[in-house]
């Protein structure tokens, strides 16, 4: 057996980092278990604080792992860059890692689920990553438990091998992005994928939204894209038929995450062993990605759609630079209205 290691990116959220330390402990594979945590540097006063608690805590030792390594940067990288970095780092002496935020919680067989299916999937090119968090739905077929889907990457919590993080790196930007110029693409993605079709709007299309680099001019290599490139392409992620992570990130403390308490309230479970049954998994792969597509893609639908509808018309007749121009026109308008009408800021 390979125990991968955990890599941890983190700054300023002390009880999260303390729940997830405490949850991994609280794992029999622990002991066996090396981890890496990536602490960035405060980008103002603002993270001073929490920051200096972090470094407090890390410091004065981690017990219950294998071995504990710390990175502590000396300027500030960004949530995006610091993990990143930190992916670099533990992959240039490992085949496979564990990535995780320090806003997760897991559950006490996560380590031996994340270590026995890095085990068994490495050779499968089919299969891209593997996902603790499963999402809320039901799955009416208990005999396995994990499932095949390569409707949603899933990022709360996952492992993955060198292969699939130098596929990340050097190739899923390029990939999407020259796969998203042909329409028949695209509109296989809106066919798919409504959720995701509305990312590539909003992002490849108009630029605003966290998968999208204005500063660099290049879609960032984040939950969102490796979605699409799953889609497009036919790679799969595994996950627990019951969920082994929870996610306490929807406080308002986070970068892109808003409040909403619901993903603290989800069942995880409490089992300290983990069988990996998946005898089924492949021939439910279908089912498994209309089941996960219509839970991703509730919510306001139509409104969504149309609006999907009218900037994806005015992309295809005038490009990307008009359409931009007539966005962040009605946009300022919007928000001028908002305002005049006492309403505050608009949000699109």
């Amino acid at each position: 057996m390979i125990y991968a290691p955990v890599a941890i990116h983190t700054l300023n959220r002390i009880e999260h980092l303390k729940r997830l330390i405490g949850s991994l402990q609280r794992n029999p594979f622990a002991r066996f278990t090396e981890l890496y945590i990536a602490v960035d540097y405060p980008p103002n006063e603002k993270y001073e604080y929490g920051h200096g608690k972090i470094v407090e805590y890390v410091n004065q030792g981690i017990t219950g792992f294998a071995k504990v390594h710390t990175i502590f940067r000396e300027k500030n990288y960004g949530p995006y860059l610091n993990g990143l970095s930190l992916k670099e780092h533990v992959l240039q002496e490992h085949d496979r890692l564990i990535v995780t935020e320090d806003d997760n919680e897991f559950s006490p067989s996560f380590l031996e689920y994340m270590d026995n299916a890095l085990e068994r999937y490495g050779d499968n090119m089919d299969i891209f990553a593997v996902a603790g968090y499963s999402y809320p739905i039901s799955i009416s077929d208990k005999d396995d438990s994990v499932i095949w889907q390569s409707a949603s990457f899933s990022a709360l919590g996952f492992g993955y091998w060198r292969r699939s993080f130098e596929t990340v790196r050097n190739d899923i930007g390029p990939m999407v992005m020259k796969a998203l110029s042909d329409r028949t693409t695209v509109r296989k993605l809106k066919e798919k994928s409504p959720h995701l079709f509305d990312w590539y709007v909003r992002s490849i299309i108009l630029h605003d939204s966290a998968m999208w680099d204005d500063q660099n001019g290049r879609v960032l290599i984040i939950d969102v894209t490796m979605s699409i490139y799953m889609v497009l392409f036919g790679k799969s992620m595994v996950m627990p038929t019951v969920s082994l992570v929870r996610n306490w990130g929807h406080d308002g403390s986070g970068v892109h995450c808003g409040v909403d308490d619901s993903y603290e309230k989800e069942y995880i479970s409490t089992a300290t062993t983990y069988d990996l049954l998946d005898d089924h998994a492949k021939e439910r792969l279908d089912d498994m990605n209309i089941l996960i597509t219509k839970h991703l893609n509730k919510g306001n639908r139509r409104k969504r759609d149309r609006f999907d509808a009218f900037y994806f018309g005015l992309y295809s007749c005038f490009g990307g630079a008009f359409t931009r121009v007539v966005y962040c026109t009605l946009k300022k308008i919007k928000t001028m209205r908002r305002r005049i009408m006492g309403y505050g800021e608009y949000a699109s």
